[in-house]
């Protein structure tokens, strides 16, 4: 409840109207002339295009989140997977992140202070000179460092080997430099793992063509407008989760 209350209260009506209009300017210029694109509140229509409209919206929220997760790393044949799974449990997306840095070794090195002092000396018909340079010796302490993340999607509670599909993974490795044998990240840490519901999103997914699949039970008791009826309320906690 208090979720929602939360994004209800966030709502910018007048920051949406600008984006929309910036969108509206957009598709125009790719679009004939001939075609009039205005907001769906200028348009003359009866009530139940009401609903029609509330379904398109759902659906092209749908469509970007299943192409999010493509992007993410999903296969066409892992989001058929998850979508199938979706039907009899729940289905979750999870972040999982380490990190390791150890101490390598410890070197020294000269570098040159960029001070230099010449000195002259004179014996009878003889004359030298002389020249010095100061050099600091530093030392310096290396470190390697690692990290890994990998994105996972569970069904239930992922505990069976055949209830994980990995999206993507990711390690990578490099070496770090400091003045002091002071580890600069952290010796070993596992960070806790982020979770999110997608249970909703893939049981409105088509199983087959990945389409978004999406309308209001008019015919349902509950159902009182096309904002108001439990379809939308689910549609709400599901893209909220």
């Amino acid at each position: 409840g208090t979720k929602m209350l939360c994004h209800k209260s966030c709502f910018n009506e007048e920051l949406f109207r600008m984006k929309v209009d910036t969108a509206l300017n957009k598709v125009r210029q790719i679009l004939d002339s001939n075609r009039n694109l205005v907001r769906a509140s200028e348009v003359h229509h009866a009530y139940n295009d009401k609903y029609t409209l509330t379904e398109i919206m759902a659906k092209m929220g749908l469509a970007s989140c299943i192409q999010t997760l493509v992007v993410m790393g999903f296969s066409s044949e892992q989001l058929r997977t998850l979508a199938k799974w979706s039907e009899t449990k729940s289905v979750s997306l999870r972040l999982r992140a380490e990190e390791k840095c150890s101490f390598v070794r410890e070197m020294t090195r000269d570098v040159d202070a960029g001070q230099r002092t010449e000195t002259k000396a004179r014996l009878g018909g003889l004359e030298a000179a002389f020249s010095s340079k100061v050099v600091t010796t530093v030392t310096e302490f290396v470190w390697k460092y690692d990290a890994k993340y990998d994105l996972v999607a569970f069904c239930g509670v992922g505990s069976e080997v055949g209830d994980t599909l990995t999206a993507c993974s990711r390690s990578c490795s490099h070496e770090i430099v400091t003045g002091t044998k002071s580890n600069p990240r952290v010796e070993a840490k596992s960070y806790p793992n982020l979770d999110v519901d997608v249970s909703w999103i893939l049981r409105h997914t088509n199983g087959q063509d990945l389409s978004a699949n999406f309308r209001i039970d008019r015919d349902d008791d509950k159902c009182r407008t096309p904002r108001r009826n439990p379809d939308v309320d689910s549609a709400l906690h599901g893209f909220h989760a």
